[in-house]
C-alpha cells in the first residue's frame, strides 16, 4: 500500500514539475516577446559581456587542437616541457594561427583586394553595358511578350543612377553606425582573443569549478546524463564545423580553378565568395552561384554567364553527392526537410550565423528527442 502511495506522490510531483517548467517557459517567452526595462538592461549587459562570450566560443573551437598538441608535449622527456605542456600548446597553437593569417594576408589577400578595387572601379561601366544590353538586345519572341517596352522602362527607372543614389542616401545613417560598430568590434575582438588564451590555459581550473557547482545542484545520476549529452553535442558541433570548413575550402578551390579556366573575370574573388557561401548549408552554395552568374553577365556577357551557371551547377552536384558526404558522412543524420526548416528559422531570427548554427543545433535537438522517445517506448513495453 505504501508503495502505491509513493508512486502516486511521484506522479503528482512529476506533474507539478511539468506544470512548473511549462509556466516558466511561458514567462520567459513573454519576457522576450515584449519590451520591458529588464529586457533593455539585459541587452545592455549582453553587449558588455559579448567579448567574453566570443572569447569562450573561440576557446571552445580551439580546445581540441590545443589538447592534441598538449598530449605531444606531455610525452616529452624534458621535465620543463612536460610540466608546461598546457601553456606551450596554447602558445604554439596561437603562433601557428597568427602565422597562417599573416601568410594569407601576404599572399592571397592582396589578390582579393585588387579584384575588389578593380571591380568597384568598373561598376559604372558594367552598369552602362547592362542598361544598353537590356534596352537594345534582340530578345526571343517568347521573351518579348514579357519584356515589353513599359517593363524595360520600369526596370531602367528602378536601376537609374538617381534611384541608386537615393537608396544609398537612405542607408547612409546605417552605414555610419556600421563603421562605428566595426571600430568597436576590432577592440572587442582583441579582448576576445586575449580572454580565449586565458580560457585555454586555465581550462582545467574552469572545468573543475563548473563540475563543483554542478555537483552541488545536481544528483550524480542526472549529472552523468548531462555530461553525456554535452559530450555528444560537442562532438556533433566539432564534426559539423570541421566538415563544413574543409568542404568550403575544397569547393572554393575547385570553383576558382574552373572559373579561371572559363576566363571569368575576378575568378579568385568569386572562388573565395563561393567558399564562404558554402559554409551555409543547403542554400549557401545556391545563393553564391546565382550571384556569381548574375555578376558574370555584366563582366563577361550572357554566354559566359550561362557557361558559368552550368559549370557551378555541375560543381554543386559533385560537391553535394560525392565530396560533402565523404567528408561529413552520416554524422548528423538529419532529414533534408528538417535542414530546410532549421535554416529558415535560424536565418529569420539570427541571420547568417543562425543559418550556419541551426543545422548542428537541430541535430542535437533530434538527439534529445530520439532518446526521449526511446525511453518512453521502453517504459510502454515494460
Amino acid at each position: 500500500m505504501s508503495l502505491k502511495k509513493d508512486e502516486i506522490k511521484g506522479m503528482i510531483q512529476k506533474k507539478r514539475n511539468l506544470w512548473m517548467w511549462g509556466l516558466l517557459g511561458i514567462v520567459v517567452l513573454l519576457f522576450f516577446m515584449y519590451d520591458n526595462p529588464i529586457k533593455a538592461q539585459l541587452g545592455r549587459f549582453m553587449g558588455v559581456v559579448s567579448p567574453f562570450i566570443v572569447g569562450i566560443v573561440i576557446a571552445y573551437l580551439l580546445s581540441r587542437p590545443s589538447d592534441i598538441i598538449e598530449s605531444f608535449f606531455r610525452r616529452s622527456n624534458h621535465a620543463f616541457i612536460a610540466k608546461k605542456a598546457r601553456v606551450l600548446s596554447v602558445l604554439l597553437l596561437y603562433v601557428g594561427l597568427i602565422t597562417g593569417i599573416v601568410m594569407i594576408a601576404q599572399f592571397a589577400l592582396p589578390v582579393i583586394v585588387t579584384n575588389i578595387i578593380d571591380f568597384s572601379s568598373h561598376i559604372y561601366d558594367f552598369y552602362l553595358q547592362f542598361m544598353d544590353t537590356l534596352y537594345y538586345q534582340d530578345y526571343p519572341t517568347w521573351l518579348e511578350s514579357i519584356l515589353t517596352t513599359e517593363t524595360i522602362d520600369a526596370i531602367m527607372q528602378a536601376l537609374s543612377i538617381e534611384s541608386i543614389i537615393r537608396s544609398i542616401g537612405n542607408y547612409a545613417p546605417t552605414l555610419v553606425l556600421t563603421i562605428i560598430n566595426l571600430s568597436s568590434g576590432i577592440i572587442n575582438l582583441f579582448i576576445s582573443l586575449i580572454f580565449s588564451i586565458y580560457m585555454l590555459v586555465y581550462k582545467k581550473n574552469v572545468l573543475g569549478f563548473v563540475k563543483r557547482v554542478a555537483h552541488v545542484f545536481m544528483p550524480e545520476k542526472r549529472l552523468s546524463q548531462v555530461s553525456m549529452y554535452i559530450g555528444k553535442s560537442s562532438a556533433i558541433f566539432y564534426r559539423f564545423i570541421f566538415a563544413q570548413f574543409v568542404d568550403a575550402c575544397i569547393l572554393g578551390t575547385l570553383a576558382t580553378l574552373m572559373l579561371t579556366l572559363f576566363g571569368v573575370q575576378y575568378a579568385i574573388l568569386f572562388g573565395v565568395f563561393l567558399g564562404f557561401c558554402n559554409m551555409i548549408p543547403y542554400f549557401g552554395s545556391m545563393i553564391g552561384s546565382i550571384l556569381t552568374t548574375i555578376i558574370t553577365i555584366f563582366t563577361g556577357g550572357p554566354q559566359l554567364a550561362l557557361l558559368t551557371g552550368v559549370g557551378l551547377l555541375i560543381l554543386q552536384q559533385i560537391d553535394g553527392n560525392f565530396i560533402g558526404p565523404r567528408i561529413m558522412g552520416d554524422s548528423l543524420n538529419i532529414n533534408p526537410m528538417l535542414i530546410i526548416v532549421s535554416i529558415t528559422i535560424g536565418g529569420a531570427y539570427f541571420g547568417v550565423v543562425g543559418m550556419f548554427v541551426s543545422v548542428p543545433l537541430s541535430a542535437i535537438i533530434k538527439l534529445f528527442v530520439d532518446d526521449f522517445l526511446d525511453y518512453k517506448e521502453r517504459n510502454l513495453k515494460n
